[in-house]
């Protein structure tokens, strides 16, 4: 594997997502916040070359403050959009050859809970968040038209994803399946264990779908366990699910989860034990494979991300650096 690291910036580091510039912008990017540094943490964009010719490498174009900490991150080109801890959520647009960060808007949304999750929609037309309080809610790319996504028994919900135009699935004690449209709350329950009571299962901190077969997810928990689920063994698209497959993955919270084809292994994961894993997918009721580990850190690596121009991986840790693969070569 090619790993190597962006030098030390001193701040924890949270999150992180591949980005793209405006029509005609050539630059790999990466955006990453930071956290744990009172009401202004900080948003950095990062220019990634992989071929570089002395070897990869990679440069910080600009640096912005942020109001609170950076808590999620996505990106739809050219915007990107940031959760915080006070409750905001913000977009910037990604503007220039090198792309500077040029605030679009910024507000608070829901009931001012913090923000532990954005994603933009398929097209890129939408932005949907969820909170530390169970909020779900949509608006669109220019910061209007909020609306809420009905309720769930859910205390937090940590993570949202889009799986198709109408769907989007969150992470909470149970992984949900909302559909945009009806606007009155989960269409699906996803369990991670049948005949566990809520209060003493484990929180779901990142949930995700195969990007190819979207009946397929995965999903990580503060006890370093891994849940898959089939959707075409619910009797319904209504009916709860318990996961085919569990298995310890970490020794610690599992931060993020995604499914991405390596010769390692499809799923991805990363943790507070300072690991980022790659394993395939066992079959129902199989034995898990054993997991590679790409990068090991002494500090809990907290999120990842693949970029959509280049391959390369970067992973956010609370080492104070980004850490990246060329992903081209596993």
């Amino acid at each position: 594997l090619c790993v190597w690291q962006a030098r030390s910036q001193g701040r924890r580091l949270s999150s992180v997502v591949g980005a793209e510039g405006a029509g005609g912008s050539t630059a790999s990017l990466a955006a990453a916040g930071s956290w744990d540094e009172g009401e202004r943490a900080h948003l950095a964009l990062w220019s990634v070359d992989i071929d570089a010719n002395d070897g990869p490498q990679a440069s910080r174009l600009v640096e912005v403050e942020h109001k609170g900490c950076v808590l999620s991150l996505a990106a739809a080109a050219p915007l990107l959009a940031s959760g915080g801890s006070l409750g905001d959520l913000c977009c910037f647009s990604l503007v220039g050859e090198l792309p500077e960060l040029r605030p679009c808007w910024s507000k608070p949304v829901g009931t001012g809970a913090a923000v532990l999750g954005v994603g933009f929609s398929p097209n890129g037309h939408s932005l949907a968040y969820c909170t530390e309080r169970a909020e779900l809610g949509v608006l669109d790319r220019g910061g209007v038209g909020e609306r809420q996504l009905g309720c769930s028994d859910e205390s937090s919900l940590f993570s949202v994803e889009w799986l198709s135009p109408h769907e989007i699935v969150t992470a909470g004690a149970n992984v949900l399946i909302w559909d945009v449209r009806t606007g009155r709350g989960p269409a699906a329950t996803l369990l991670p264990k049948s005949g566990i009571p809520r209060h003493s299962a484990p929180q779901l901190l990142s949930a995700t779908a195969h990007p190819q077969q979207p009946h397929r997810l995965a999903a990580g928990a503060t006890d370093g366990s891994l849940y898959l689920w089939d959707r075409r063994a619910a009797a319904s698209l209504s009916h709860s699910l318990a996961a085919h497959t569990a298995f310890t993955a970490h020794e610690a919270d599992v931060w993020q989860v995604r499914f991405v084809r390596t010769n390692h292994g499809e799923i991805l994961s990363c943790s507070s034990d300072g690991t980022l894993t790659a394993r395939e997918a066992p079959a129902a009721s199989a034995e898990p494979m054993d997991a590679s580990t790409l990068i090991s850190l002494e500090f809990p690596i907290n999120a990842f991300d693949v970029s959509p121009t280049h391959g390369g991986l970067a992973a956010a840790s609370d080492a104070e650096v980004l850490t990246f693969i060329d992903m081209r070569a596993s």
